[in-house]
């Protein structure tokens, strides 16, 4: 009886270890076939990083926003953690030159959230000092300040030369705006150093840059032309329009300052039409209020109005991107001067309606 059994048994058996061996053969192909598809699909997110990243350095910024947008769509459907923090990280800098802040600030804290679950302090360190710089636009200083020492702590702590470099510039960004123009050269000089020894040109650009701010501010306009030309040599090596742009800009404000207005207007128009390419809305504004600023110093109402009336023109389409209010009433306080501005030179023309309507706009 036992051998029937015994028989009944193996033919029972083998088949189901048969069958258990080719099941367990075609998940391995299927987990090889899924290894290899999410390693293709992880190889494609990385190229759309980069090609957003050239983009992005060529001041497409349009461009740039699309293919970071797909490389984050790709991320998540994945379930690639890492990758979409770091999509994320890219998306709030191209939002925060488009000057969409509210949508930057919105990336930026989702890919914090998702650098700090997952441990990578490097890319925090990165994401809290662009977080901050939003801020710092947005003019809410304290909370910016905030923000960039909590990154410095973080890049000391890694040994980091060239995130340290970007804590320091932000750093001397933060005693700028509280006016404290000669620590803040001591930490730009800090920056600079830094920007040479590991050969960072951007970097060093952007530092030149606010040096010129800085001794513009003291007064020593020039000294401050000499190293904004400086910054301009570098932007146009670089091929960086945007930082070109800002070179000239500066520029404008030196020789303005300086009684140098023909060259000024020379360069604020260079500025303008850079600005106005690369899609830069903060660059035109701030342009566009320049030269509302100097033609008011020329004593020609005419062009002052048309400029100062330009520059709000593009900033009430900044302020139609804003859903929540206090980031709104943070931006209009920041640039409630201008319409002021334009508000007082239409008065001055007897446009008394026009004047009062441009400052209706103010309200939140």
């Amino acid at each position: 009886m036992g051998l029937p059994i015994l028989k009944t048994i193996s033919a029972t058996v083998l088949p189901a270890i048969a069958f258990d061996t080719l099941a367990q053969a075609t998940q391995d192909g299927k987990a090889k076939k899924t290894v290899n598809y999410r390693a293709a699909v992880r190889l494609k997110v990385d190229e759309l990083m980069q090609q957003g990243i050239e983009q992005y350095q060529a001041s497409l910024l349009g461009t740039a926003l699309k293919t970071w947008q797909l490389a984050l769509n790709i991320s998540s459907e994945l379930g690639d953690r890492p990758g979409e923090g770091r999509v994320l990280g890219n998306l709030g800098l191209v939002y925060n030159s488009l000057g969409q802040y509210e949508r930057a600030i919105d990336c930026y804290e989702k890919s914090l959230a998702i650098v700090r679950d997952i441990g990578d302090q490097k890319r925090e360190g990165r994401v809290l000092g662009n977080l901050g710089s939003v801020y710092f636009s947005l003019g809410q200083q304290q909370r910016a300040i905030q923000l960039y020492r909590q990154r410095l702590a973080i890049v000391c702590e890694l040994g980091d030369q060239v995130e340290h470099g970007k804590a320091l510039g932000n750093l001397g960004n933060a005693y700028f705006a509280l006016g404290h123009y000669e620590r803040a050269i001591e930490v730009y000089y800090k920056r600079l150093a830094i920007a040479r020894e590991i050969t960072d040109r951007p970097g060093e650009s952007d530092t030149l840059g606010n040096l010129g701010n800085a001794y513009l501010k003291l007064g020593d306009y020039g000294r401050a032309i000499d190293i904004y030309g400086h910054q301009l040599v570098i932007t146009v090596e670089l091929g960086d329009q945007q930082g070109e742009g800002n070179a000239l800009g500066n520029l404008g404000v030196g020789y303005r300052n300086l009684g140098h207005y023909e060259e000024a207007v020379e360069c604020y128009q260079q500025r303008l039409a850079i600005a106005r390419e690369i899609g830069d809305r903060r660059g035109e504004e701030n342009t566009l209020r320049n030269l509302g600023f100097l033609f008011k110093s020329q004593e020609q109402p005419e062009l002052t109005i048309l400029f100062y009336g330009q520059a709000v023109k593009v900033q009430e389409e900044i302020r139609q991107d804003f859903t929540d209010r206090t980031l709104l009433r943070a931006y209009t306080e920041k640039v409630a001067d201008t319409y002021h501005a334009l508000a007082d030179a239409l008065f001055e023309q007897g446009h008394i309606c026009k004047a009062q309507q441009i400052l209706n706009l103010l309200a939140v």
